[in-house]
């Protein structure tokens, strides 16, 4: 399946609740989420960190197809696989000396193969949400008849 351009708008209020449920490794608690212009601000509880609260800031460096590039700082100590598909990225200047972590979002690996193939060509980041427009999008039409039909069960 093709789909020609795609664009999407989450509110601040809608990545909350995303975040909320997503699990974080062991010994890491969200505790609060912020947006502000081309940034995500998380506030986690690190057991790694005795337990103290830390604002760790994911400031949009870049996208390049399907993947979203952030600079952490303070520079992520903790496994990021698997929380929101963020991996660290494989560019050489991976930690710039205690400043930040390059991390990385791929929406491919996102999308737990409902798409295949996808092009990001717009991607902000404000106070009100963040908004994504991506093109060129191969995705498998079953897997997606199969999310729409999960989605409508469950609003019964």
């Amino acid at each position: 399946m093709h789909i020609q351009g795609f664009s999407a708008t989450i509110s601040k209020e809608s990545l909350a609740r995303l975040l909320k449920a997503i699990r974080f490794p062991e010994g890491v608690t969200l505790i609060d989420s912020m947006l502000a212009d081309g940034t995500i601000i998380l506030v986690l509880r690190m057991a790694s960190y005795f337990g103290i609260p830390v604002r760790v800031r994911l400031e949009l460096d870049s996208f390049l197809g399907s993947r979203i590039i952030f600079k952490a700082t303070p520079p992520i100590r903790f496994p990021i696989e698997g929380v929101l598909e963020m991996s660290p990225s494989d560019e050489p200047e991976t930690v710039s000396h205690n400043r930040y972590t390059l991390a990385e979002m791929d929406l491919v690996k996102l999308s737990k193969g409902m798409i295949t193939a996808a092009t990001i060509s717009n991607l902000s980041i404000t106070t009100h949400g963040i908004f994504l427009e991506a093109q060129g999008i191969q995705a498998d039409p079953h897997k997606i008849l199969a999310a729409f039909q999960s989605v409508s069960t469950n609003h019964k």
